[in-house]
């Protein structure tokens, strides 16, 4: 996986190691079939930026940065 900013790359990681287990992660969650689950941004991360997530074998997911 990899996280990009405006092309630029901040974050590579491998999808079997995520930061919290799934069992963390579902009780916040409920998701369904096609859903893709993002579990924070870097700090990096401006509103008026572009942010693309790629997963090898899957695509790529890009969206702009908004502020609240």
């Amino acid at each position: 996986m990899a996280v990009e900013i405006d092309g630029r790359t901040l974050a590579r990681a491998a999808t079997s190691q995520p930061a919290w287990t799934i069992t963390e992660q579902l009780v916040y969650l409920t998701l369904g079939p096609g859903d893709i689950m993002l579990t924070g941004a870097h700090a990096a991360v401006k509103p008026g930026q572009r942010c693309r997530i790629t997963l090898t074998g899957t695509g790529t997911l890009s969206n702009p940065i908004r502020s609240r």
